[in-house]
Parts: structure tokens; C-alpha cells; sequence
């Protein structure tokens, strides 16, 4: 057979060991791909070479550098090439200039950044030159299927570099693997030294990420183990960990230092390829892989790299780190090193030549070259070299592509990723996009507004959801808390933390109003409406309607079973006791008709549009409570793809800190936007709406107009910042500042008290330390001022100062006596009390928990003890 001509693209490690104007300080000091092309053509089994870069005048240093480092160590070996561009120009096409004087059944190889492949590639498979690519081929499972379809058409032979294939362990594991029984499990770990990011430096982070350089080996490796069984990947899930890379090693900002992927595997029983995953309850298994460039440098390991794989039969380990060969040397870097000349030997042999034939990284190459030979001499054909499991071939890689592109979406968007396959074998990624999301909040919100319209009353969103769906400025807006979790079956419970009791003035004043929620693929509404307010309208009616007859019916949705209805029904008499138990001053809660409930969702037989109807009551005896569900039910996993049902559900998991407040103002351009554009677009409108935000506040701090809201005749709370001077000499103010400061620096005045705790969590879990000395400034202000008043206020002006409220108002404003302890019944009431006076307050649990351990825990908490705050960690 002929010898193969090969152009080799790219000039960097890999190839040649040269970066940054010295060898590489990595295991490739010399390069693997260069370096093994001059012995296959030493061999006999290359022709030409030729090499291609983007800066020609870098070709001197590399000519020098493999002259000392090959030519003068190896006998006979010729490191030669022609060169593109040449040594004066810089040329980023050069490539084009270089597969151009190749003619059909000469070949390339791409050792260059990850975007760069795709391009590369398409131009030598259309003029009939076979390629072999780096892993990961391609980014993209659309651009992978590409590139098959046009390789097959121009029939030349597409080879993807996935050395491991070639580590006999490996290729052992393999083979082995088929005897263990069902595939049950695969946890991988790789990870190189932190060293590597001063290479990577340039590319990680902005144009590829760890999982698909280190990954992208092992997730190979699990499917060509278990596809011959018949598995393939369904669903990804990806999480990470950051800090080093963009820090020490001056990466771009969003580096990650490590990457995890959850991958389910399913065999299929059947023939259907659209078979879902919820079906795919059997024959399913479950790998989990991990890489990381930011391992220790002095670890003695270039790459650390084992796996565990477990069948019905038995389990396969192996440790690739340490192979039993340890090398210490006193000149090293690292006391003990573990070399791996399974994958490259560069010791001459006795006779001088190179002898590392045998090692994994070099019959990854050859068997390209053979391959591409034998192609050549019609020997076999591209499409038939697919069968060869050892080949990884353009067409049995696809899983890993598709595994690898759904966990960088997953880690995107924030989401689990499906993986399909349909009947004519084309694979795609699946699950609710961003894009997904926010077309079906859109398309949802105009049924609501449709149906809100017709109904003619207030709209009242239940937070956090069913906001997204309730278009600004076109109905009177309100909110509510009815959590989903108080419905849910046999959980049923009647919130004192959320009484809601704003919304009977709403009711009885526009004969009842609209109540709007969402929830997800599977059910028909959220358990908010289907229990939670039905379970609350039946409290409110027996609490301030006792004598109504019809008060003591409890409305359920029809769906829903005669024991689960009976079952609640025996629970509300309970829920009406601890309403009662709180000793509220419900006088302001006037209601007329007992509140009824009853449910639409979309798809749902409105009324008719007739504008004279509009507003007419709907019972006689009754209030209505309208609860619409915004979101069309879906049954079938596979039923519109592109719709999401319940998709605003869970919006901090998958919005990019996007809010209904943002996305409404700038929906058109949103919604006009492509996937990919979408993540930098909504950064840029959450950084645009905060700048703004923080000018507004800035402005009310300069015009002391930061409104507050009345807890109690003397305690109030709001948002920050506080303005510059007091209101009044009456007034003390205790700010909860976002950023963590020592107890030292809080005390600003007699009146005035900065505490800084930090953000979310972490602000919440230390405000349990520092409530002692809230409490003190307060006490001690309102002993010099009997009459005074007190502010509280924080980053959203409805959390954190809420709780701190609740805690004052128990421990310094309390009726009982100081030698009577508080009970939870009493922190109950008093918290009823201010969600009663400020509705829309959203004390987090982790709050509440921490005032909980103060007051109900509070004799060993004394002003300054303790009171060490935690850095901020969210």
C-alpha cells in the first residue's frame, strides 16, 4: 500500500511539545503526534508531511526545538515538513492553502482549539481528504451529525483521537466488560496539574471547558464498553467547582476548575426509539464522571486517571495513576514520580531508534494511517471501519458528543439535559431551554390575560410562579404565598407563617378575584389550588363567618378522590382552632359570603366576551376565588416538545437571575433572541436592571424617600440603604448590610447600628448570632427614648429586617413578662401579626429558623458572645 501523505494542523503540545518559545513542562515535552508521524514515515507508512500554524515565524524555534530534541536524540529520524504559512506571514487560513495541494486519500490532523474543528474538518472532507480530529471532535451533536453526513457522502474515513481506546487495560476492560452482565455502574475520575492552565491559559474557559478536554476520555471509554450491550445515554445532569482557575491562574471569568457529569444509561427492550425516560425503568445504569485541571502540581502524576465499573456480575477497577512504576529522583520537582510509558515511551532502544511503537498514543495515530491506507487500496470502506469497536470512528462517537454537549448545557441553563434517538437514528438534545421557557411563559401569560379579562377581577399572583404569567400594567396585580407543599397529599397544614388575610378585603370589595399559578409536565394543577386554598378558604370562612351555614363547606377540585376530599374535610376543623389560637385583631377582614373556590386552566370553557357580562356575579351566595392555572396540561412526555408546561417553576434553578420584572419590559427582544445569545443577553439586562436599582436608591437616600412599611405603632421596616442623617432625634435605626463586617465596626451612633451579615444563607444563618446585640441597641435607645420609633431595613426590605422585627417585637416589645419564657405559640402570633400588617413580607426559612433559636433558646446569648459571622458563601 502506499505510503499516506498528512498535513498536520496545529503547532502546539501536542504535536510539536513547543509552547510558549520552550518545551513543553508537561509529559509531552516533545510532542506525540510529530513526533510519531516521522517515525511512521521512517516506517515507510507516511509520505509527505506537511505542518500548519496561524504565525509562519514561529517555524524556526519549533524546527530548532525538534532538530535537539528528536533528530539529535533518535537515529535516522527525519523531522522535515513543509510549512503553512510561511516563516514571514500570518495567515489564520492558512490551512485552506495547505489541504489544497492535498490531493484525495491524503489525510490531515487537527490538534487545535475546539471551535476551530468543525471548519477544518468540512473543508478536507469535502475534498475527499480523510481527518483525524482531536476529542472532542465537535462541540455541538448537531455539527458531530454534520460532519458524519458529509463524510459519508464524500466517503472518506473520519477518525476521532481517543488514545484511551488503545491503553490495553482499557481495551482489556472492554472486552472484559461483556462477560459481567448488565451494565450498572461507571464512576470515572482525571485530572491534570494546576500547570496545564498556563498552556490552556489562552482557550479555557472562552472556548472549551475541562469536561470536554478530560471528560471527554472517559465518558468514551463507558460507551464503547456498554454500547455493544445495547446502552446509551438518556439524561445528563452536570454540576462544577471554580475559584482557582480564574483566580491564581488568571483564567477568564466562569472558568470551572472542575466539571462533574451525571450521566443515566438505558437499554432499550424494544425497537422504539422514541421510548421515554420515565419508561425506561429497567436495564438502566447510572455513570458519573469527573475531571479537573487544577490538581496539585507536585502530585508526581500528569494525569491522575481511574475508573470503577459495576455489573450484575461482577466490577471491573482500574487505576491509571500509579501503575506500580515509581521513579524517585533527588533532582525532580516531586520526590516520587509515576511516568506513564504505556502511552508514550521516549527512551531510545538499543540500537538508537525510537522504540516507542507500542505505546497507546502512538497506535492511536497508526491505526488512523492504516485505516486511511487501507481506504485507499480498496480494501475496506469508511462505513464498514464503524463496526470495528477499538476504531473510534466518527460515527461511534456520537454519544460522547451528545454527553458532553448536554452537560454544558446542563451547567448553562441549570437543568437535566434528555438525550434522544429517533427511529431513523438522529440523535438530539432535549429538556425545557431557556428559550423553551420563556416562549411557553409567554404564550401562557396571554391566556391568562384572555381569561382575566373576561372574568373582570384582580389578578393575584402566586409567588413565586404564577407571576411570570401576569402581564404588567394590563390588570390591577396583587401577590399571595400559598405554597404547594401545604397540598400536598397527607402534608395538608393551614400556614399561620402565611395568612394571606389581605386578600378577604380583595374578595369582598370586587366580589372575589383570580388567583394564578402554574406547575409542571404531569399534573393538572398545582397543589396551591387544588388543596392549599381551597384548605384556606374554608378556615377564613368558618374564623370570620361562624354563623354562615354554608361556611363549614369545604370546595375540592372534582379530580381529585371521595377519601382524600374526606380527609381534609376532617382536618380544617384543627387548622380553624390554630387560626383562632393566635388572638389576631381580625376586625379589618370584613366578608360578606363565605369565599368559595373554583378552578380554569388553559384549555378551559370561558365565559362568554360579552362586555356587559363582565364583572356580573358568579354566585349568589358566595365570593369567588377563581384559581387559574396558567400552563396547558401535557400528559405524554413526548407531546410538544418545545412547550413547557409549569415553565417559570423553579426559576432560580434555570432564570440566570432573570425575573418576571425584567423579562416582561424586554420579552420581544428575549424572544427574538437565538439559545446561545440568550445567557450573555439576560446578564446584561439583570446587571442593566441593578445598576438601576441601585441609582434609584441612591436617589431616595439623597431625598430621604425610602419607603416603609408600619409593623406596629413603633416598630417598621424597609430596604435599603438607610438615609444620611435621622428623621428624627425619636428614631433608631438598625441596618442589615449585605457585606459581612466585625462586630467592632457596627455601632455607628446611640441611634444608628450597621450590622453586616452577608448575603442569602449565610446573612440569614448569621443573624442568629447577632440578634443579642440588635436587641441591646434597641433596648438601650429605648430607654433614653420611651416614645421612640424603629427602623429596620435590609437588602429587599422584606426579609431579613422582618425577622429581626419578629425577634424585637417579642423580646422588646413584648406584653409578657420578662421572667415568663416565650413559647412557639407566642412567636407564632406575633409573626401572624406582621405578615397580617405587611402581606407581602417573605421571611426565608433559614431566617426564621435562626430568630426561632434566639428567642426560644435566647438565655445563653448575651451581647457580644458569639458573634463571630461567617464570610459570605452565596
Amino acid at each position: 500500500m502506499k505510503p499516506l501523505n498528512v498535513v498536520m494542523i496545529g503547532t502546539g503540545e501536542y504535536t510539536t511539545g513547543f509552547v510558549g518559545g520552550a518545551a513543553s513542562a508537561s509529559d509531552k515535552k516533545v510532542g506525540v503526534v510529530g513526533l510519531t508521524m516521522f517515525d511512521l514515515r521512517r516506517r515507510g507508512k507516511v509520505g509527505r508531511l506537511g505542518m500548519v500554524g496561524v504565525d509562519g515565524s514561529k517555524f524556526p524555534a519549533i524546527r530548532s526545538h525538534l532538530d535537539r530534541n528528536i533528530s539529535r536524540v533518535y537515529n535516522n529520524l527525519d523531522t522535515s515538513f513543509d510549512s503553512f504559512p510561511s516563516d514571514t506571514e500570518r495567515d489564520a487560513d492558512a490551512y485552506k492553502k495547505a489541504i489544497d495541494k492535498l490531493k484525495p486519500g491524503d489525510a490531515i490532523t487537527i490538534f487545535t482549539p475546539d471551535p476551530t474543528h468543525l471548519p477544518i474538518a468540512l473543508y478536507a472532507v469535502d475534498r475527499g481528504v480523510h481527518v483525524l480530529v482531536t476529542k472532542p471532535a465537535v462541540q455541538r451533536l448537531a455539527e458531530h451529525q454534520e460532519l458524519l453526513r458529509r463524510a459519508r457522502k464524500n466517503k472518506v474515513f473520519v477518525f476521532v483521537e481517543h488514545h484511551k481506546r488503545f491503553d490495553p487495560v482499557y481495551a482489556d476492560a472492554r472486552a472484559r466488560a461483556r462477560t459481567l452482565g448488565d451494565f450498572s455502574y461507571f464512576y470515572a475520575y482525571m485530572a491534570q496539574p494546576r500547570y496545564q492552565l498556563d498552556t490552556f491559559r489562552a482557550w479555557a474557559g472562552s472556548q472549551s471547558d475541562i469536561s470536554y478536554y478530560l471528560n471527554s476520555h472517559h465518558v468514551d471509554v463507558c460507551d464503547s464498553m456498554v454500547r455493544p450491550m445495547g446502552y446509551r445515554p438518556v439524561l445528563v445532569s452536570a454540576s462544577s467547582a471554580a475559584g482557582v482557575a480564574t483566580g491564581t491562574k488568571g483564567c477568564v471569568p466562569g472558568t470551572e476548575d472542575v466539571i462533574s457529569l451525571s450521566v443515566t444509561w438505558a437499554r432499550r427492550s424494544n425497537t422504539d426509539e422514541q421510548e421515554t425516560v420515565k419508561n425506561q425503568q429497567q436495564n438502566r445504569a447510572v455513570g458519573i464522571f469527573t475531571a479537573s485541571w487544577t490538581a496539585p502540581e507536585r502530585a508526581g502524576v500528569h494525569t491522575s486517571q481511574y475508573f470503577h465499573y459495576l455489573a450484575s456480575r461482577g466490577e471491573i477497577r482500574v487505576d491509571q495513576s500509579r501503575r506500580g512504576y515509581d521513579v524517585v529522583d533527588d533532582e525532580g520537582a516531586a520526590q516520587t514520580t509515576w511516568p506513564n510509558p504505556f502511552y508514550m515511551r521516549y527512551a531510545p532502544g538499543d540500537d538508537g531508534h525510537f522504540a516507542g511503537q507500542t505505546g497507546y498514543g502512538y497506535l492511536s495515530l497508526e491505526r488512523f494511517v492504516d485505516a486511511c491506507r487501507s481506504v485507499n487500496a480498496g480494501a475496506v470502506r469508511p462505513d464498514e471501519l464503524d463496526s470495528r469497536l477499538e476504531l473510534p470512528t466518527l460515527a461511534n462517537t456520537v454519544a460522547t458528543t451528545a454527553v458532553l454537549e448536554a452537560g454544558r448545557r446542563s451547567l448553562d441553563e441549570r437543568r437535566e439535559v434528555a438525550i434522544c434517538v429517533d427511529a431513523e437514528g438522529e440523535w438530539t438534545l432535549h429538556g425545557p431551554t431557556i428559550r423553551n421557557r420563556l416562549a411557553s411563559i409567554a404564550l401562557d401569560a396571554t391566556f391568562v390575560s384572555h381569561a382575566t379579562s373576561l372574568l373582570a377581577r384582580p389578578v393575584v399572583a402566586n409567588e413565586r410562579c404564577g407571576s411570570w404569567y401576569v402581564r404588567p400594567g394590563e390588570t390591577r396585580r396583587l401577590s399571595a404565598y400559598f405554597k404547594s407543599t401545604d397540598g400536598h397529599e397527607r402534608a395538608w397544614k393551614f400556614s399561620l407563617r402565611r395568612l394571606n388575610l389581605h386578600l378577604v378585603s380583595v374578595a369582598e370589595g370586587n366580589d372575589g378575584f383570580v388567583i394564578v399559578d402554574s406547575t409542571r409536565r404531569g399534573k393538572r394543577m398545582p397543589d396551591a389550588l387544588s388543596t392549599t386554598i381551597p384548605i384556606w378558604c374554608s378556615v377564613i370562612n368558618q374564623v370570620l363567618l361562624p354563623q354562615n351555614p354554608l361556611s363549614e363547606t369545604v370546595f375540592l377540585p372534582p379530580h381529585l378522590p371521595a377519601t382524600i376530599q374526606s380527609q381534609i374535610r376532617s382536618l380544617v376543623p384543627t387548622f380553624v382552632d390554630s387560626l383562632l389560637s393566635l388572638g389576631l385583631d381580625l376586625g379589618s377582614a370584613v366578608l360578606s359570603k363565605p369565599l368559595r373556590p373554583f378552578w380554569i386552566g388553559n384549555g378551559s370553557v370561558l365565559p362568554v366576551d360579552e362586555v356587559e357580562k363582565r364583572g356580573a356575579p358568579i354566585f349568589e351566595l358566595y365570593r369567588p376565588v377563581i384559581c387559574c392555572t396558567a400552563s396547558r396540561y401535557l400528559a405524554g412526555e413526548d407531546d410538544e416538545k418545545d412547550y413547557v408546561q409549569g415553565a417559570a417553576d423553579d426559576a432560580e434553578n434555570w432564570a440566570l437571575g432573570l425575573t418576571p420584572s425584567i423579562f416582561w419590559p424586554n420579552v420581544n427582544d428575549l424572544l427574538a433572541a437565538n439559545e446561545e445569545d440568550l445567557p450573555p443577553l439576560i446578564k446584561r439586562l439583570v446587571s442593566e436592571t441593578e445598576l438601576k436599582s441601585e441609582k434609584s436608591r441612591h436617589q431616595q437616600q439623597q431625598q430621604q424617600q425610602q419607603p416603609l412599611r408600619r409593623l406596629t405603632p413603633r416598630l417598621s421596616v424597609g430596604a435599603l440603604p438607610l438615609p444620611p442623617s435621622p428623621a428624627s432625634r425619636d428614631t433608631c435605626y438598625v441596618a442589615l448590610i449585605p457585606k459581612p463586617t466585625p462586630r467592632d465596626a457596627w455601632l455607628k451612633s446611640p441611634a444608628r447600628i450597621e450590622v453586616g451579615l452577608g448575603r442569602h444563607k449565610t446573612g440569614s444563618r448569621n443573624l442568629r448570632l447577632a440578634l443579642p446585640d440588635v436587641c441591646a441597641f434597641v433596648t438601650g435607645f429605648l430607654t433614653a427614648s420611651a416614645d421612640g420609633q424603629v427602623v429596620v431595613v435590609c437588602e429587599s426590605g422584606s426579609d431579613l429586617s422582618v425577622g429581626t422585627a419578629l425577634a424585637l417585637s417579642c423580646r422588646v416589645f413584648s406584653d409578657e413578662s420578662e421572667s415568663r419564657p416565650l413559647t412557639k405559640p407566642v412567636v407564632k402570633a406575633r409573626l401572624a401579626a406582621i405578615m397580617t400588617a405587611f402581606p407581602e413580607a417573605n421571611p426565608s426559612r433559614q431566617t426564621l429558623q435562626s430568630v426561632n433559636s434566639f428567642l426560644l433558646d435566647w438565655r445563653r446569648d448575651e451581647p457580644g458572645r458569639q458573634t463571630r459571622v461567617e464570610v459570605d458563601q452565596d
